[in-house]
């Protein structure tokens, strides 16, 4: 148990201290002028003092108890495979579960959002089991023809090369984002959908930090974004008099 002790106290100093270098430098570019090396040193070193404090006290204090024969055995190579173990368990159940379609994952740069996919399958659904006695036709052009192909595949109603003057014979088009949020069609209602997320890291930002933050929270430390599709729904006819 001590020598699991005085490896953590080794990691939590090495890491510390490289906390510390890191946010000085980002400190001294960022308030440039304002504060003195010293003072940006002492500021990442206090900013990260609870990490760089852990490893300082937990290294004499496995030296202590290793004297005072007060630790048990435990297998490190064990306790290490089940730390990788539960690690990569949690960063699969992320990924694909809880932060699923989320910008910040790389997956969803190939993929289709949730909101996406619960609007395609909604659409899917009324083609398959019609309400009103007929099925919605549906048009997909643009960026969104994959993955949407996949959802609409085997259906009939689905097309995504007509002439233009036959677009007004389907109940929902998907086309590229319209970029005017208040343009109008007339006799559709619009809906603006994220198509994707997409993610380009800043490697000029990433840090030792940064990293092991992402992996532990999946937050990233650049900006995000989603590309977007624009779905016109058909209005239902009014009623006739």
């Amino acid at each position: 148990m001590s020598k699991i002790l005085r490896v953590l106290g080794i990691v939590a100093v090495v890491v510390g201290g490289v906390f510390i270098i890191e946010d000085s430098a980002s400190l001294t570019q960022a308030l440039s002028n304002k504060l003195t090396l010293p003072q940006t040193i002492l500021l990442g070193a206090l900013r990260n003092a609870p990490i760089f404090t852990t490893g300082i006290i937990l290294i004499p204090l496995s030296l202590l108890l290793e004297n005072l024969k007060m630790t048990g055995s435990v297998h490190l190579g064990r306790l290490a495979l089940l730390f990788f173990i539960v690690f990569n368990v949690r960063a699969t159940l992320m990924v694909n579960q809880i932060n699923g379609g989320q910008a910040s994952e790389f997956m969803s740069q190939v993929h289709t959002t949730r909101e996406l996919q619960d609007f395609a399958l909604d659409v899917r659904r009324q083609v398959l089991s019609p309400t009103s006695g007929k099925k919605p036709q549906i048009y997909v052009t643009g960026e969104s023809t994959w993955p949407l192909t996949w959802y609409f595949v085997g259906l009939p109603e689905y097309k995504f090369n007509v002439p233009a003057n036959e677009l007004g014979n389907f109940d929902y088009r998907f086309q590229d984002l319209v970029p005017d949020k208040a343009t109008q069609f007339p006799g559709y209602r619009r809906v603006d959908l994220n198509l994707r997320g997409w993610w380009v890291p800043d490697y000029q930002k990433m840090t030792l930090k940064n990293f092991l933050y992402y992996s532990l929270t999946q937050i990233p430390w650049s900006p995000t974004g989603f590309s977007y599709t624009t779905v016109l729904v058909k209005d239902p006819s009014p009623p006739k008099a």
